[in-house]
């Protein structure tokens, strides 16, 4: 069972998550910042947001909202930060801290008086017992994306490497320690979010840099570039961006389909084609509702015979890269990059909250 601890100084409260992988502490080391360090002594820890001039780093001392979930198995806590100046922008910011990992949404919300100029959107710097890393980057065009991780070692890298640097974010950033477990940055489903800028007479930049012995990775979400002198700075508006941080065991637990009870398998599964990838294959992207309909439909029908100690699979296809705007609820803008991933891992998330009032669970099958 988890639980939140607090800690009062004065008329601050912090909040402390503590898991078996991790720990998970708000408000520290500064206000408004967060920290989340696994066992192995792998840590991320985030950086302010800034709206052109105005910094998070001064923000006023606002709400805090902790949650425990019924089973016990899950923590949230939403937080608020408004700077006071200006047309007074607001960082906002959702934490759901379980076993699993710890799921973020930022909200930066702005008035429409507040003008588009510059958006940092803040970041994270990772340190600790780092021995190695590796980034992987989103892929040019629709389809599997690659497993293979081609890994650098962090001994002899330069004061001030900048070890990445694009327009768009990359999909993880993997740090392991030398016993091989790992802290990972996995990027939100909503690729075509941490993109917009583009859209609305912007240019974004993500960069990773090796910075007094931390990867610093730096969210440069938008800097208005205009067109011509007659290209107007948009208003503002509410930007929402997701990602998790994931703690990985040095050997993670593996099943096969003969280790389960009952297994979905996404590659007979059949329906729709508005469920397809964009890359014009006849691969299902799991964020395609039909494609979670059908699995939510017959995980429902497991529950009937579900047993204590029954473990049920899933067995997807790899994740993958679809502009489908219609499987991000979208449909008149055509095109919006998404990637499956978060999505097959939110429904393993439901899965498991259902499947606990059993004592069964859910697992992802490891085999192709």
């Amino acid at each position: 069972m988890l639980d939140w601890t607090f800690e009062k100084t004065g008329n601050h409260v912090f909040y402390t998550a503590e898991t078996a992988s991790a720990i998970f502490r708000m408000d520290q080391p500064d206000y408004g910042s967060f920290t989340y360090e696994t066992a192995s002594g792998l840590k991320a820890q985030s950086l302010f947001a800034q709206f052109s001039d105005f910094s998070e780093s001064l923000a006023l001392h606002n709400r805090r909202k902790p949650h425990v979930s019924e089973n016990g198995e899950e923590l949230s806590l939403d937080t608020e930060n408004p700077i006071p100046f200006g047309a007074e922008p607001k960082v906002i910011r959702s934490f759901r801290c379980s076993e699993g990992g710890l799921a973020v949404t930022t909200t930066l919300s702005m008035r429409h008086s507040f003008k588009l100029q510059s958006i940092f959107a803040g970041g994270l710097e990772f340190s600790g017992k780092i021995s190695k890393f590796a980034i992987s980057a989103v892929p040019e065009q629709a389809g599997a994306i690659s497993c293979d991780l081609a890994w650098q070692s962090i001994s002899g890298t330069a004061e001030g490497t900048v070890l990445f640097d694009s327009t768009v974010p990359p999909l993880r950033v993997i740090t392991a320690a030398a016993d091989g477990s790992t802290l990972t940055f996995e990027l939100g489903e909503d690729i075509w979010r941490w993109v917009h800028a583009k859209r609305i007479s912007g240019i974004s930049r993500y960069t990773v840099t090796w910075k007094e012995d931390k990867l610093v990775f730096a969210w440069q979400l938008y800097t208005f570039t205009p067109e011509n002198e007659e290209t107007l700075m948009p208003d503002g508006r509410d930007w929402r961006l997701h990602y998790r941080l994931l703690a990985g065991a040095a050997i993670p637990e593996m099943f096969k389909a003969a280790d389960c009870k009952a297994v979905f398998d996404l590659n007979k599964v059949k329906v729709q084609s508005s469920a397809l990838l964009s890359d014009g294959s006849k691969t299902l992207c799991f964020s395609a509702a039909p494609t979670l309909n059908a699995f939510k439909k017959w995980m429902r029908q497991q529950f009937a015979d579900a047993q204590e100690g029954d473990i049920f699979g899933l067995k997807t296809c790899g994740d993958h890269l679809c502009l489908t705007a219609a499987h991000m609820d979208r449909a008149k803008l055509k095109e919006l990059p998404h990637w499956d991933a978060p999505a097959i891992a939110e429904a393993v998330r439901w899965a498991n909250r259902q499947l606990a009032k059993y004592g069964a669970r859910l697992v992802l099958i490891q085999e192709s």
